[in-house]
């Protein structure tokens, strides 16, 4: 390379560099703004947002970005300067470039990365590295310097050593081949067959650029790195509409009523936005963080609590996050709701539900796991023993109405009388409806769950939609306490419940005869069964 004024070449000017640096000194971009007539269509200097200035430097640090995408984020112009930053930096490089269709690929390459490097070359006159080969599927700079466009195929980046790659529109590699479905993922063996060159060297990047696709193997790595929260391999950098310069709250609701129902993923405000439509997690309000070092969950919905005693929580009110002061006890209203199993689990959860406050505690569960002392005779003598820990006996025992169904031989329901659990059927009639009222449950905080709901927890976090259902309805599959928990959410409702003072109740231990020494007992007080 040719020397400048200040004998400091290109070369060496670009290695003390960051990528904002370079973007800041070298980025150029087409003018969009038609109210700009001496540079509308024209390329002018490609001057950072400050959201997307944290975004350059989110990208040095890591080595695979997934970029969750909306409108007007700059995302592909930014990948295309970074490619040309780590072409020019130093020789033999080698980067390539996949996108939902090989044309999309060969128009990154043509409209995206050489109209910058033109743009360059007009300003700065033979000082970068000389265009030796153009075609639409490569080019090359002196040095050994190439940049491919390759086919978004299974074998995609197979055995390639790669300096970086860049996988744009990722969400619709999938959706463009009718392969949604992580089993039938496009994407995911592109990534998969180019993370091993990768890896083998420390300064190679990739870059995984896309919107949303229902059912796509890269809604589902993106979702597993924002619940992770940047924890795994793959980091997300995300981006707001109101980061972009001129948008305010009066152009959200103009833009709000062009798109209609598609608003939040057109132009998402946070990353729950990203997953706005039927995809990922159903119970998307559901807020829970990974076990710590100890094993335990924890948020705004799990937290470890006992009966009788005070627990605090952060929570969001009016836009505001205050800390809640909640005091669930043995005056509560008591319930049990039961999912009897036979192929598959059987889940019994235990709930307090203050009907001033409208909150639900769930404060145990019993889980039978396939096969494992499911006969009902078992699973009857066990519920027993686990409420005889209880200072109090249930206001409602409500199930699966399934366990009364008449199939010619003694229902479920009818040998559960016999041992004196008095069950009545769940108000289940409709499914959605049930759903949607645990969903305002999260979504309002009117819902605790104690860390020893494990199986609930678990099953809360895996809960999908069914994207290749014909009707909008979740995967019929390890939905066993949720189902327990929905009866709950059915029949706890303001007014629902009349108020009553407890009764002495006396389960063959200890008879409580006032509500004040109930009051004094914690969890623990009676548990030696």
């Amino acid at each position: 390379m040719r020397e400048m004024r200040n004998s400091v070449t290109i070369e060496e000017k670009l290695n003390s560099m960051s990528l904002f640096d370079y973007i800041s000194v070298f980025g150029s971009i087409t003018d969009q703004n038609s109210n700009n007539k001496d540079t509308y269509k024209k390329r002018i200097p490609f001057r950072l947002w400050p959201r997307q200035a944290e975004a350059c430097h989110f990208m040095e640090e890591h080595q695979v970005l997934l970029m969750p995408k909306s409108r007007q984020k700059g995302y592909s112009e930014i990948a295309a300067e970074r490619a040309l930053f780590t072409l020019f930096k130093n020789e033999n490089v080698e980067g390539v470039c996949v996108s939902i269709s090989e044309d999309m690929a060969k128009y990154f390459l043509k409209k995206r990365v050489m109209a910058k490097y033109n743009n360059l070359c007009k300003k700065f006159p033979n000082q970068f590295p000389k265009l030796v080969k153009e075609t639409k599927e490569e080019i090359e700079f002196d040095g050994n310097r190439i940049f491919r466009s390759i086919a978004s195929s299974n074998t995609a980046a197979a055995s390639m050593t790669l300096d970086f790659i860049i996988i744009d529109e990722a969400g619709g590699i999938d959706e463009n081949r009718g392969t949604l479905g992580v089993e039938k993922s496009t994407f995911r063996p592109i990534l998969t067959n180019s993370l091993p060159a990768l890896n083998q060297n420390p300064s190679a990047w990739c870059m995984v650029i896309g919107t949303s696709v229902p059912g796509s193997y890269y809604n589902e790595l993106v979702r597993e790195a924002y619940e992770s929260n940047n924890t795994t391999k793959f980091k997300y950098f995300f981006i707001g509409w109101y980061h972009q310069p001129g948008r305010d709250v009066e152009w959200y609701k103009k833009e709000a009523e062009l798109q209609k129902d598609d608003m939040p993923l057109q132009h998402p405000t946070d990353m729950d936005d990203f997953f706005f439509i039927k995809d990922g997690l159903v119970f998307q309000h559901f807020d829970h963080r990974q076990p710590d070092a100890d094993g335990k969950h924890g948020g705004r919905h799990i937290i470890e609590f006992e009966i009788g005693n005070i627990v605090y929580r952060k929570v969001k009110r009016d836009g505001k996050t205050i800390v809640e002061k909640l005091r669930p006890h043995w005056n509560n209203n008591f319930l049990t709701s039961y999912d009897h199993g036979t192929n598959h689990p059987a889940v019994e959860l235990y709930f307090l539900y203050d009907e001033l406050s409208d909150m639900l505690y769930v404060f145990d569960e019993v889980f039978y796991q396939d096969g494992h002392r499911t006969d009902v005779g078992s699973i009857a003598i066990d519920l027993i023993k686990k409420r005889k820990r209880f200072p109090r006996k249930p206001d409602r025992e409500i199930a699966d109405g399934a366990i009364f169904n008449d199939t010619g031989v003694e229902s479920v329901g009818s040998r559960f009388s016999k041992f004196g659990l008095k069950f009545k059927k769940a108000k289940k009639s409709d499914e959605s409806a049930s759903r949607d009222l645990l969903q305002a449950r999260f979504r309002e905080d009117k819902i605790m769950i104690h860390p020893k709901c494990m199986n609930l927890i678990r099953q809360l976090k895996g809960y999908r939609w069914d994207v290749k259902s014909a009707i909008e309805r979740p995967i019929q599959k390890d939905d066993d306490a949720i189902d327990a928990l929905r009866y709950a959410c059915a029949e706890c409702k303001k007014g629902d419940f009349i108020p009553q003072a407890p009764a002495p109740v006396n389960y063959g231990v200890k008879m409580f005869s006032s509500s004040s020494e109930l009051n004094r007992l914690d969890e623990n007080s009676w548990m030696g069964f």
